[in-house]
């Protein structure tokens, strides 16, 4: 029955997410092609895990490789298509798939796939509002992969609650043991690999996600190579760890600055740019002249940043620990945030010094006849 159950996933709502995809085309088509083959895959170890008796060691390493394969060349291919105007496409699903690294969650899967869901709220919601009055296939598409998560964590809800369960258990304490999975994946004859895609990815290296405690989210452990790097107008600056030194200088008022995975980092931008755009880094920080269009944090952890002339709007997104240091040319700005906490806007009060301002994190709706929904914050009552 378990089988049964996630074959109707495949058959349902991933089946219309692939097709969307397809008439949607370009790259939305190519990715949804490897993300239909990672649930493939992972049916495939599901279905061999319950009907071996006696599973051997280098069974389950071989038949975990392609799920892990496939999610890693879902999330290069997107890193690698940031230019396009499909981005938010990509990224959502880049984010959405790590979901299918469940099978190594202990003990609440489903609570895991959810936060993952989550997490991919952020891109979803931009392409609704982007799309809802050009093109209702993009809509349908939201709700299908929507559809595809939900289904999977009610699945695994359903049938594994506190984790899939070899049969016989022998073999669970060696898959759980995070990101030493690794060295059982390596071992894996190279011959006998599925390959990827050349147009996808080129030269993946082997990763499987972590298993995760309940309330937290993980996400495998891989070195990755650091990179500061200009794309015509972009700048691309991922996986940066403890460098302070980094600088961009002969930017322009149409370049976007990318940062991706930094970790006790610090970004210095000289002159004026379009856009800032902050995206998984934790104790970051971002120092510059000015922005045109906006400033955001997407899911972070302890950032900060300082505005030496005009910044007009700062997005602050699913990120815990923001501390934003204004100029007194941008005490004008909108500072939009949601599932963020920790956040405090620092204005300048002369002589080098700064009154500190939270942002509140708890509201009170209710409703008012003539008025509808009223919100306040509580913060201030």
């Amino acid at each position: 029955m378990s089988i049964e159950k996630y074959q109707e996933i495949l058959h349902g709502p991933l089946a219309e997410y692939v097709g969307i995809s397809s008439e949607i085309g370009d790259v939305v088509a190519i990715q949804s092609q490897v993300v239909h083959k990672a649930f493939q895959a992972q049916l495939k170890y599901i279905s061999a895990i319950y009907q071996t008796k006696q599973p051997k060691q280098a069974d389950i390493a071989d038949l975990l490789h392609p799920v892990s394969q496939h999610i890693k060349t879902v999330q290069e291919f997107c890193n690698k298509n940031r230019s396009s105007p499909h981005f938010n496409h990509l990224s959502a699903i880049g984010e959405g798939v790590s979901a299918l690294a469940w099978i190594t969650v202990r003990p609440s899967p489903s609570h895991y796939i959810k936060e993952i869901r989550d997490a991919g709220e952020y891109y979803t919601n931009r392409i609704l509002r982007e799309w809802r009055n050009v093109d209702i296939n993009h809509i349908d598409w939201v709700n299908a992969w929507s559809r595809t998560l939900n289904e999977l964590q009610e699945y695994v809800k359903n049938n594994h609650a506190t984790g899939l369960v070899l049969k016989p258990k022998l073999l669970f304490d060696e898959i759980n043991q995070g990101e030493h999975i690794c060295r059982n994946l390596r071992k894996v004859d190279e011959n006998a690999r599925p390959k990827p895609s050349p147009s996808l990815a080129q030269d993946i290296k082997t990763a499987t996600p972590t298993s995760a405690p309940f309330g937290e989210r993980k996400k495998a452990i891989t070195e990755t190579a650091a990179r500061f790097i200009r794309e015509s107008n972009k700048w691309n600056i991922e996986h940066q760890n403890g460098n302070h030194g980094l600088t961009v200088c002969d930017a322009g008022m149409d370049n976007s600055i990318y940062l991706y995975k930094c970790a006790d980092s610090t970004l210095t931008v000289k002159g004026k740019v379009n856009s800032i755009i902050l995206d998984s880094c934790t104790k970051t920080s971002v120092l510059f002249d000015s922005v045109i269009s906006a400033l955001e944090f997407i899911n972070c952890r302890a950032v900060r940043m300082q505005v030496i002339s005009k910044v007009s709007t700062i997005m602050i997104m699913n990120t815990d620990g923001c501390q934003i240091y204004l100029s007194r040319d941008s005490l004008d700005v909108q500072i939009i945030s949601s599932k963020s906490s920790e956040m405090n806007v620092l204005v300048p009060r002369g002589a080098g010094d700064y009154i500190e301002h939270p942002i509140p994190e708890q509201y009170k709706s209710t409703f008012v006849h003539g008025r509808g929904i009223v919100t306040v914050d509580m913060d201030n009552n």
